[in-house]
């Protein structure tokens, strides 16, 4: 049999679309022993000792413990292994594509998203599950009746990951919660979550250390759309955006939605008021402030960003008045210069740092060349130098 190279690139291309079909293809004993092993996560202990959920589970698949056993000792060598590990035996799939592909399959049946919501790790719901409709495309629905199996998956997520965590403190496993419970939950689930975690609101969005640059405020947000969030909370988290904004620290009470939901139409009205009377008269003494704040060795573009960006979002609110707009860009106009002239500086040294860490470690009676001192163009290099802060612009011209 010769297969061209189109044919190939056809079958790596659609393997896993292949290999789903095969599943599928299988007699009904061998797929309800697929999901038993599923089930247990993908180690299924041996000999087979199946939980009353799980023969629900065999049943509602047209088969029993006895013909899962005897479709496992068919499929062994070619979708399952039988191996031996602690002691112990076990059923496994064969290959980790085997388990994703036989989970589509699990996922496309409605009365069989239980079983792929009992086998599946909890990173994996996360990224493919929604907790009721929310209507995002492509997504698994969990039902309402299976809410409290999810709440036990989140459960697997904090006791696996956050053993010496009790709160939420793993930054990765946060965000994956953080993103999970804003975008893809419906107000019936945050609700029951809320139920099950009262510290919910403690952990992601306390106001003591709140930061309106970071996840939590789309999870406040969605909370608040829901009627879920205290209006006590609701105020703090207000708060701290308007003193963050007021000190040039944060624009997001200007520019994000979620941020501005938050707020209501009176307070946004006093927001901009204050604005225009408090932060735009004080752009010169920010923007010093940040100067004299700057670390050496960061680039500067990175760190004035988020001034550059409220400087912006100041335009596209006051932009209409001809004064203000004027003050502002000068503003932005002086900051631009100081980036341009210290950039340089910071472009030139880690060169310099590098040359610093050679000459060191070469030490007095190294067998460095004469010529390592030679650049490429055959020009000297330059003399070792000693590393400076970046000085504050000191002329910053005068106000127009």
């Amino acid at each position: 049999m010769r297969v061209n190279q189109q044919e190939l690139d056809q079958f790596v291309e659609n393997r896993d679309q292949l290999l789903q079909q095969l599943l599928e293809k299988l007699d009904t004993h061998s797929r309800a022993a697929l999901a038993l092993i599923y089930m247990r996560n993908g180690q299924l202990e041996s000999p087979i000792n199946v939980q009353a959920s799980e023969l629900d589970a065999l049943s509602r698949l047209g088969s029993d413990q006895g013909k899962c056993r005897i479709a496992l000792e068919a499929l062994e060598g070619s979708f399952v292994l039988h191996s031996h590990a602690n002691d112990g035996s076990i059923w496994q799939f064969r290959h980790p594509t085997i388990s994703d592909s036989y989970a589509v399959i699990l996922a496309e049946s409605p009365d069989l998203v239980d079983i792929f919501v009992q086998g599946s790790e909890p990173e994996r719901l996360l990224r493919q599950v929604t907790c009721g409709d929310v209507s995002l495309e492509n997504a698994i629905v969990i039902p309402r009746a299976l809410f409290p199996q999810m709440l036990l998956k989140l459960e697997e997520l904090h006791s696996s990951q956050l053993q010496e965590s009790a709160d939420l403190s793993d930054f990765w496993t946060k965000w994956r919660l953080l993103t999970f419970l804003s975008s893809r939950c419906s107000a019936g689930f945050l609700e029951s979550y809320l139920q099950h975690h009262p510290s919910l609101l403690e952990e992601f969005i306390d106001p003591r250390g709140f930061r309106t640059s970071s996840m939590e405020v789309s999870l406040a947000a969605r909370l608040h759309q829901f009627g879920l969030l205290p209006d006590h909370h609701r105020e703090a988290l207000v708060e701290i955006a308007t003193k963050e904004l007021l000190e040039g620290e944060g624009c997001r009470a200007l520019n994000d939605r979620d941020m501005q939901s938050l707020f209501t139409e009176e307070e946004l009205e006093d927001l901009l008021n204050r604005v225009k009377e408090e932060l735009v008269p004080d752009l010169e003494d920010i923007s010093e402030s940040w100067e004299s704040r700057y670390p050496d060795g960061e680039n500067p573009d990175d760190y004035f960003q988020p001034l550059l960006e409220l400087f912006h979002s100041l335009l596209d609110h006051f932009g209409d008045d001809q004064e203000i707009a004027d003050s502002i860009e000068w503003e932005e106009k002086q900051v631009s210069r100081w980036i341009a002239d210290n950039g340089q500086v910071w472009e030139s040294e880690p060169d310099q740092r590098e040359f610093d860490r050679v000459d060191e470690a070469s030490g007095p009676e190294s067998d460095r060349s004469i010529f390592d001192d030679i650049d490429e163009d055959g020009d000297p290099a330059p003399q070792e130098q000693g590393l400076t802060g970046l000085p504050k612009s000191e002329d910053r011209g005068n106000e127009p």
